[in-house]
């Protein structure tokens, strides 16, 4: 069967472009709706992220108010920085005691007993002197390389050494220099 219209050629482009018209409204409807619910979202987003930022401008403003308060720390802090170079000219370049007394002790064998160590420094050079006995001459010679290693002294001088009265050991007197440190070092939790 055949489809046949009377309506004339004209009605009918009329319908189409009415038909258009129409899916063209609906479109641009939809178009329209979605655009507002974007803008609404952002909005919303914008609206919180303004609170937001008026919330770290008022934490800004309470913590730029709390420095304002410690102006007196600041101060204590550049008074506390004043002393502590003032405590490090006045140390010097002294050796780290603790260190230097500690390698001289464990550089000492079995074989050699230290009875004194006397240590003078002043100002930027101080010399030490060790009185022992040994058990013989190459027990202290073995000793003084070894000690010869150690960090922060000079050149080691053997002032003497000899048999004891008995013959079963040998004294010994030495020197050396002592080297400049790196000086008095503030404990971190002062800075």
């Amino acid at each position: 069967m055949y489809s046949i219209s009377l309506l004339p050629y004209e009605y009918k482009i009329h319908n189409l472009k009415a038909k258009k018209k129409n899916i063209g409204l609906l479109l641009a409807t939809g178009i329209m709706g979605v655009l507002f619910l974007a803008y609404t979202i952002l909005s919303v987003y914008a609206s919180g992220k303004t609170a937001e930022l008026n919330g770290i401008r008022a934490e800004y403003a309470a913590v730029e108010a709390q420095i304002e308060k410690m102006g007196d720390i600041k101060i204590f802090y550049d008074e506390v920085g004043v002393l502590s170079k003032e405590v490090t000219a006045a140390a010097g370049s002294n050796p780290d005691w603790s260190l230097l007394i500690s390698s001289i002790g464990n550089s000492v064998p079995e074989s050699v007993i230290l009875r004194s160590m006397k240590f003078n420094y002043q100002g930027s050079s101080g010399e030490c002197v060790i009185l022992g006995t040994g058990k013989d001459h190459g027990a202290v010679s073995g000793w003084l390389k070894k000690l010869g290693d150690t960090e922060g002294i000079g050149e080691i001088n053997c002032k003497f050494s000899s048999l004891s009265g008995n013959y079963d050991s040998v004294e010994f007197e030495l020197s050396f220099l002592i080297l400049q440190g790196p000086g008095y070092k503030i404990p971190l939790e002062v800075r």
